[in-house]
């Protein structure tokens, strides 16, 4: 075989070889990448739609839990269940109908809302904690208001502590997986657009040598 030609054949092979590699290394960073994108997307939707918007109405309801306490003291207003002081019921009835309540309906709507968002494969036993102790004080009340039928005025149930401790971790922990996943999805993008840039210079040059 003519010399030149097979220096010339393994060249094409070789350009070619070069051409497949670079094809599989491009597809394969195009798919890192847009899984990269697709957690990152995810995680932003997770903060934006429930874990921000939860976490808000938790600084929030510790802070009108920190008021209402400073201005009444429930001790004082339920003994075993009983009103000792009619002034007191009114200034409680007011928190739990203008604050407690509306602000704990807000919680349990995002939930019914955004279940797809949580962390997690299953549901928290706080959440399930925080909507059994919601239920149960949500209908007791409207029980009363509607058929007037007495009930303590308090929640049967305490709230749960750990629902804010684990929607707070939770915020905390996505906000830092979304920086990560941010800086690794810009690194990702400029290899990806290397690799394409490389492929097409090498797709040019199989085009023109097979001419």
């Amino acid at each position: 075989m003519n010399i030149a030609l097979t220096i010339a054949l393994l060249g094409a092979a070789v350009s070619v070889i070069g051409w497949v590699v670079t094809h599989i290394l491009t597809s394969f960073a195009e798919r890192r990448l847009q899984r990269l994108i697709f957690q990152m997307e995810f995680t932003r939707q997770q903060l934006e739609e429930l874990y921000g918007p939860l976490a808000f109405l938790v600084w929030e309801g510790l802070q009108s839990y920190s008021d209402m306490k400073s201005s009444l003291d429930t001790h004082k207003v339920f003994h075993e269940g009983k009103v000792l002081s009619e002034e007191g019921f009114k200034t409680w009835l007011f928190w739990v109908e203008h604050e407690f309540l509306p602000h704990d309906t807000k919680i349990q709507k995002l939930l019914a809302s955004k279940t797809h968002l949580v962390e997690g494969e299953t549901i928290p036993e706080s959440f399930l904690a925080f909507l059994n102790y919601y239920n149960s004080w949500r209908v007791n009340h409207e029980r009363w208001q509607k058929q007037g039928v007495e009930y303590g005025w308090k929640p049967k149930l305490h709230w749960p502590d750990t629902f804010d401790e684990e929607v707070l971790s939770t915020f905390k922990m996505l906000k830092k997986r979304h920086a990560i996943l941010t800086g690794m999805v810009a690194e990702n993008e400029n290899v990806f657009r290397s690799l394409q840039r490389r492929f097409r210079r090498e797709t040019r040059i199989n085009h023109i040598e097979g001419e």
